[in-house]
């Protein structure tokens, strides 16, 4: 059976889109610094700074995206989208249910990452001379 010559698609076909993103990205790069700056109170909760942090990491993705596009470097891209579509469909999800409910949600996914990460540290970094767990230092308020 005779192997068929590898085609290689013409970047050309995208420059419309590529020029298209760059044009959204350079209009929304001064409201997304803007946005990106927040004066928080606890009594605020938790959404605005998650809503903040998904709208920001979104941009940076996207910018990460087009430039990697730009070098014909495109196909590591795909792990960015996977958690691109993850956070906005918590973002939708959050935005969907009651503000006190958002709030607590969030609060147990932090606590439970928390977790997750210090029995993974406890896991590969063991107990100290004493038998004690190492843990990083946090305050006690973690879980308010």
């Amino acid at each position: 059976m005779a192997k068929k010559p590898f085609i290689r698609r013409p970047v050309a076909d995208l420059e419309p889109l590529k020029n298209d993103t760059r044009c959204i990205l350079d209009l929304t790069r001064g409201f997304i610094e803007k946005a990106s700056e927040i004066d928080w109170e606890p009594s605020n909760g938790r959404l605005p700074i998650v809503c903040r942090t998904i709208l920001r990491r979104q941009f940076d993705s996207l910018s990460l995206i087009s430039q990697l596009v730009e070098d014909e470097e495109g196909f590591i891209t795909g792990s960015f989208l996977r958690l691109m579509c993850e956070e906005f469909i918590w973002s939708k999800y959050l935005a969907e249910i009651p503000l006190p409910d958002a709030d607590s949600l969030i609060g147990c996914i932090g606590i439970d990452e928390v977790y997750k990460c210090l029995s993974t540290q406890d896991e590969t970094i063991g107990k100290g001379e004493n038998g004690e767990t190492w843990t990083l230092a946090f305050s006690g308020k973690i879980s308010e």
